[in-house]
């Protein structure tokens, strides 16, 4: 917020990271410890909204912020709030039992946790998923305005995170209770290869982007439902968050330039391919995983 030069900027970055990396770990975990088992789904659904709120909030809030009063007061707004959650959540969470610090670990110790995290069906599985809905979800939002027509493209791409938000935390939550996490991933992957097809058909279909949209968000709010079903310590839950957010970062970084190639190398049809392709991928590794955990 203080217009810092480019490589203080870059550094505040930086900083950021690290600290986006402890919480998306250790929310969700918490979360899931906390949270009635009636209500673990739906608690877990409405954390994995982060996303599309985030999304949908900066279109409606922030860029008119930047706009009006520079970008600086976009940052200030932000430290605002996440001092306020802070405070907020030092006090709510001030009764919580905490489970014991362990000490940090070398690096040799940390690379093979890695590997043992990895090499668990179990601990891997939310993450295996995660990774191909990170490559689509954020890349189908900035590649596809210039396929739709102009009177639908500001409303269809406002509208399509916010149906995502409300699929994960109606019909998502809904399945939650009467199916496993992780065969509702899996239907928002079938759905939302099927929509890819319904796209090359009919190019730029405003209800087929709604449509999309909230078939991702069946996979958005039942991936984080997913590490607590399938992982029973806090300790392995932990992991496997840890390990979602890495495949997060991994999938937001690699997905948009892999669109942008798509689309350079064969147009509107080659994004569409390369959607389709991620959507039955994070549909197959899924199934494959599945059978590994029976015959572990």
């Amino acid at each position: 917020a203080a217009g810092p030069g480019f490589g203080l900027f870059l550094a505040s970055r930086f900083v950021e990271g690290v600290s986006h990396l402890g919480i998306v770990v250790a929310a969700p975990t918490l979360i899931a410890q906390i949270a009635p088992d009636r209500h673990r789904g739906a608690a877990l659904s409405l954390w994995s909204t982060f996303f599309g709120v985030s999304f949908a909030a900066l279109v409606l809030v922030g860029r008119p912020l930047a706009v009006d009063y520079g970008v600086e007061m976009l940052f200030a707004a932000h430290a605002v709030m996440t001092a306020m959650m802070a405070l907020a959540l030092g006090r709510a969470l001030r009764r919580v039992e905490m489970p014991p610090r362990l000490p940090v670990p070398d690096l040799a110790t940390l690379a093979w946790q890695h590997v043992e995290i990895y090499r668990s069906a179990r601990r891997v599985t939310p993450a295996a998923g995660w990774l191909f809905y990170t490559c689509c979800f954020l890349a189908v939002l900035t590649v596809l305005p210039p396929f739709l027509a102009e009177h639908h493209r500001a409303g269809v791409i406002f509208a399509m995170p916010l149906v995502s938000i409300a699929v994960s935390m109606t019909l998502s939550v809904a399945l939650l209770r009467i199916m496993p996490a992780v065969a509702v991933v899996m239907l928002g992957f079938g759905l939302s290869a099927l929509v890819m097809l319904w796209l090359y058909l009919v190019p730029g279909d405003p209800l087929a982007c709604l449509i999309l949209a909230g078939s991702m968000g069946l996979v958005q709010g039942a991936s984080f439902a997913a590490v607590p079903q399938i992982n029973d310590t806090a300790e392995h839950q932990a992991q496997a968050n840890g390990a979602m957010s890495q495949a997060g970062n991994l999938g937001n970084t690699l997905g948009t330039p892999l669109m942008l190639a798509a689309i350079g190398a064969a147009g509107y049809a080659g994004m569409v391919l390369v959607a389709a392709v991620l959507f039955l991928g994070g549909l197959g590794v899924h199934l494959a995983l599945a059978r590994a955990r029976r015959l572990s």
